[in-house]
């Protein structure tokens, strides 16, 4: 997970490389699939997200 400041405008370069951005107060949950709960990671005000999940292999 990284984060850079939001002047930048680097989202579209993440996108192209498969990784999801979450604007300012945007969050995913990801507690409900790894604990069942909801648990929500994501930018702060004036902040961006970026975020890759890749399932396990079974």
């Amino acid at each position: 997970m990284s984060s850079f400041d939001t002047e930048r405008n680097l989202g579209s370069y993440y996108t192209r490389q498969g990784v999801s951005v979450l604007g300012p107060r945007q969050a995913i949950d990801v507690g409900s699939l790894l604990t069942g709960g909801p648990l929500y990671l994501g930018a702060g005000p004036g902040l961006t997200f970026f975020h890759r999940w890749r399932q396990q292999e079974r």
